[in-house]
């Protein structure tokens, strides 16, 4: 499972081109509204580039009034956005906010539109202060007035304000009539980012009722149990996940590693080769290793011989031969045992091979393999601490060799 909460790509590209209407009042001159008339119907018909020319050129060739300039450098930045041209439309639209006279239905409508851009320029701190400047206008709810707090809590993910992130989100969701999965997303994610793990739990039981086919959304809840030592209830969550089948592989192996957690790591065992065999899992070594490491728990130690045998070919080292080596040698199957610890010794890596040595000493003396067993223990024997061990078992080999020889 993944611990860490990415930031989400949360907010897919809206499209942020309003119906701009043609203002027929007296605030602006004649010329002005030839000119503005004139560039909508050419961005009506995408011809932007011609609407930014025909606009800038007004610009600069007629003063006119403050109101005229915030005008026409709205309809610019109307144009700019037709061009994807983010900076330029930035810049309009705050020169045409700082002429403080635009309507205040068209001033919230700007304020919006540059917090969005600002976000999609990563301009975090800039897109606050454009929202939070559209929240304090004095109008009945924008019809974006969810979406706005849904772009501000994003700003503030982004920035890390996770309390702030929590309050825009939660007002974007009870705003809205359909809540954007992307809102509860950053919900439970700044919770999560304040090891919040209850108030985390009902964004993402939301997000599972919206898309459950969405495996991180189940891994998520899951987390926010474990989180909790609600080993149950995430146990229970991953078990209805697979039930399902909204369940990808990685967390197939913290499934199992959870029946072995909530006390029945046999269950976990099953399921693991039951998944090797039928091909969702790979046939890995640490995929087989965890299989056997399941039977063990199990103290179900002749199942876990099965999948450390078929573990040992993949081994970077001997330490898993050895480990099956040991299961031999503890049931009392003494050729395999030894044939097991003769290989790890081969293989290397291992912590401590006097002591293997010995362990292949003793299997091969019992299987009756006392060549291989005399060169072991004097393998064995380089460990000063194994003298007494390796002495006695010298004498029990002399003993087996003078029975044989005698026989």
């Amino acid at each position: 499972m993944k611990r860490r909460v990415a930031i989400f790509a949360i907010l897919s590209a809206v499209a942020i081109w309003p119906a701009v209407g043609i203002p027929s009042d007296p605030a602006v001159t004649r010329a002005t509204y030839q000119v503005l008339n004139q560039a909508r119907e050419l961005m009506d018909h995408d011809a932007h580039t011609e609407a930014v020319v025909i606009l800038q050129k007004a610009l600069v060739s007629r003063p006119g009034t403050d109101h005229d300039t915030a005008m026409l450098l709205q309809y610019l930045g109307y144009a700019q956005l037709g061009l994807h041209r983010h900076g330029p439309a930035i810049d309009a639209f705050e020169g045409a906010l700082q002429k403080a006279t635009l309507p205040p239905d068209d001033t919230r409508q700007l304020w919006y539109l540059l917090g969005q851009l600002y976000v999609q320029e990563e301009a975090f701190k800039n897109a606050i202060g454009a929202f939070e400047s559209m929240f304090k206008i004095a109008l009945p709810p924008h019809p974006e007035q969810a979406r706005a707090h849904g772009w501000a809590a994003y700003a503030h993910y982004r920035l890390g304000n996770s309390a702030r992130a929590i309050d825009h989100a939660r007002s974007a969701i009870s705003q809205s009539d359909k809540p954007e999965t992307a809102w509860y997303r950053i919900l439970a994610a700044s919770h999560m980012q304040r090891g919040e793990y209850r108030e985390a739990e009902a964004p993402l039981k939301a997000l599972i009722r919206i898309n459950p086919k969405e495996q991180s959304h189940w891994e998520q809840l899951a987390y926010t149990y474990l989180q909790r030592d609600r080993r149950q209830a995430a146990l229970a969550t991953y078990a209805l996940a697979y039930r399902l089948g909204h369940i990808d592989p990685a967390d197939l192996l913290q499934f199992a590693r959870l029946h072995a957690a909530s006390g029945i790591p046999e269950h976990g065992a099953r399921l693991m080769s039951t998944w090797l065999d039928d091909g969702r899992l790979a046939a890995s070594h640490e995929n087989l290793t965890l299989t056997a490491e399941l039977w063990l728990m199990a103290r179900e130690n002749k199942m876990a011989i099965g999948p450390l045998t078929r573990a040992v070919p993949l081994a970077k080292d001997g330490t898993t031969a050895e480990r099956l080596g040991n299961l031999y040698y503890e049931s009392g199957q003494w050729d395999s045992a030894a044939n097991a610890f003769e290989r790890a010794l081969a293989e290397g890596g291992l912590k401590n091979a006097a002591r293997t040595a010995l362990l292949l000493a003793i299997s091969a003396c019992e299987s009756g393999d006392y060549r291989s067993a005399d060169r072991a223990l004097q393998q064995a024997g380089r460990d000063p601490k194994l003298a007494p061990q390796v002495s006695y078992w010298q004498e029990v080999l002399a003993r087996k060799r003078g029975d044989r020889d005698r026989g």
